[in-house]
């Protein structure tokens, strides 16, 4: 023990990682099929993790194609236990990354920069063990009488004393290696997206993301915060959170399943459960219950308060409850229910499958005063146009019904609201 503790010590301290530099960018750059450079220095670790630090460094676009580079960072940190590392287990500290700023970009053409990512070729994701080398050739030859005596001397062979001899017995299997990471931390991080096609551009900056434990076959927690920006949001952007704490991946194929999703925008908060799977089509299931205590301070909060009622009391507190499923294009949300300014809601929420999608819906609201909702403050100066071509577009279906309707001094029962396009009526 001392005489290795000694030479990770002398390793770690007279061996320049520096060196190996061009080594680790080759390979990184074989992995994710794109050049990748370090520009800061490399240094080691020994005790009681050994380790590697890097400062900075970029992953850069694929050859050809312009623009910042597609990932980039001010420094990384990676640890591994000394002891498990000698009995052939991998026991991973905290990855932490520092600043990293990831940029995606779409071209005029719809390509965008993060497309081929890992890209290999075909032969070079594919482990073959000698038991399945076998050629094409050499099956054909065990076909002819030569191979079916062989075959049958192979069979004679699978008695009791058979058994130990044989060929085809499998080999026995090496004791299942253990792989931990205790877990990935990001601070100050940004992603910056650009849609050259629609002049979209969308920030996210300050990004903390924390990735807790992680085993074989077991969830994990996982936390994140940042500050969105976008054309359509206030100057100083919004705060979203999203916490998963049980979030279980299953590679291939490919589940995500997570039973307490919580996601904060503003002042909104979203509780709910997910369920996602790609076999090849495309499927996820899930509820959500979506509160917040003014839905007035929320669209000022988004910037949606170009057009509101006067009547300070309305678009108070909201709450909506659903139980929702996705399948391949078609969306479903039902039974809905949906409570605002005493006014409470159910009904159905439904879009039929692309390329023919079409909407359909049907709310029932107990007992709202229309009168409320009249009077209206608008900060936009131009002149309210009916979205006659906006609602042409939308190929709908659906009823809006109220069990009494209070207008001054008309009242209204059983008032039926009906949305329906020229394409919907086809």
């Amino acid at each position: 023990m001392l005489l290795l503790a000694a030479a990770l010590f002398v390793v770690t301290s007279v061996v320049d990682p520096n060196r190996y530099r061009p080594k680790i960018e080759g390979i990184v750059a074989d992995l994710t099929g794109r050049p990748f450079v370090i520009e800061g220095n490399l240094a080691l670790t020994w005790y009681p993790w050994l380790g590697i630090r890097t400062g900075p460094a970029h992953l850069d676009n694929p050859p050809g194609v312009p623009g910042p580079p597609t990932v980039e960072w001010q420094s990384i940190a990676i640890a591994a236990k000394v002891w498990p590392l000698l009995k052939g287990d991998v026991v991973v500290d905290r990855i932490r990354l520092q600043s990293p700023v990831i940029h995606l970009r779409r071209d005029a053409q719809g390509r965008g920069n993060w497309e081929g990512l890992g890209r290999r070729s075909p032969d070079a994701g594919t482990l073959v063990g000698p038991a399945t080398r076998t050629t094409s050739k050499q099956a054909d030859a065990g076909s002819g009488p030569a191979g079916r005596a062989t075959a049958k001397k192979t069979d004679a062979g699978s008695g009791p004393s058979g058994s130990a001899t044989s060929a085809n017995a499998p080999a026995p299997s090496s004791p299942a290696r253990q792989l931990q990471i205790a877990g990935i931390e990001i601070r100050d991080g940004t992603v910056d997206y650009v849609d050259e096609a629609s002049g979209q551009h969308a920030i996210l900056a300050n990004v903390e993301l924390d990735v807790g434990e992680w085993r074989a076959g077991q969830s994990l927690p996982v936390h994140t915060r940042f500050l969105t920006h976008m054309a359509s949001l206030p100057p100083d952007g919004v705060w979203v959170q999203l916490d998963a704490p049980e979030l279980a991946i299953r590679p291939e194929p490919l589940k995500v399943a997570e039973p307490k999703l919580t996601l904060k925008v503003a002042n909104a908060l979203l509780d709910g459960d997910i369920t996602y799977e790609q076999t090849p089509a495309v499927r996820a299931h899930g509820s959500v219950v979506l509160r917040t205590d003014s839905l007035r301070k929320l669209a000022n909060e988004l910037a949606l308060n170009q057009t509101l009622p006067h009547d300070p009391t309305t678009l108070g507190p909201l709450e909506l409850a659903t139980t929702w499923s996705y399948n391949d294009g078609a969306l479903e949300a039902k039974p809905l229910a949906l409570k605002l300014d005493g006014v409470s809601f159910n009904g159905w929420l439904q879009r039929t499958a692309p390329p023919e999608a079409m909407w359909g819906f049907e709310l029932r609201g107990d007992r709202i005063d229309l009168g409320r909702y009249v009077q209206v403050d608008s900060t936009n100066q131009k002149p309210f146009e009916f979205p006659a071509e906006a609602l042409r577009a939308i190929k709908a279906n659906g009823s809006l019904i109220f069990d009494q309707v209070v207008l001054a001094d008309t009242h209204m029962t059983n008032v039926r609201l009906k949305l329906q396009t020229p394409e919907a009526k086809q």
